[in-house]
């Protein structure tokens, strides 16, 4: 069994998509994922990577034993045209892959 590591959501000033923190249990058990860590930062903006629960996901996949990410969506991460390609080479370098709620796997 894989090791899941979530980042489910990143909104600031609004409620969080409860649709996406819902689906993650249901999405997690119909792939055959094993959820290891849960990382958010709900009242934070996906504007910037410079938040603790992004911080603590990159710390977490540096330090190894994640293999898949799985998020809501490409923009939960960040909405930075640069920081999403720097994201995903972390990802890619650490042999990490990528899937969310309404992507899909991403491949690269």
């Amino acid at each position: 069994m894989r090791n899941l590591c979530t980042f489910v959501g990143r909104q600031a000033g609004r409620a969080v998509d409860r649709d996406a923190v819902d689906d993650v249990p249901t999405q997690i058990v119909r792939e055959g994922w094993q959820e290891a860590a849960c990382f958010t930062d709900v009242t934070k903006s996906a504007a910037t990577l410079h938040c603790p629960g992004m911080g603590a996901l990159i710390a977490a996949i540096e330090a190894g034993g994640i293999d898949i990410v799985y998020t809501d969506a490409m923009d939960r991460l960040s909405r930075s045209q640069v920081d999403i390609p720097m994201v995903f080479d972390r990802l890619r370098f650490r042999d990490v892959a990528l899937a969310t709620r309404k992507e899909g796997r991403i491949r690269g």
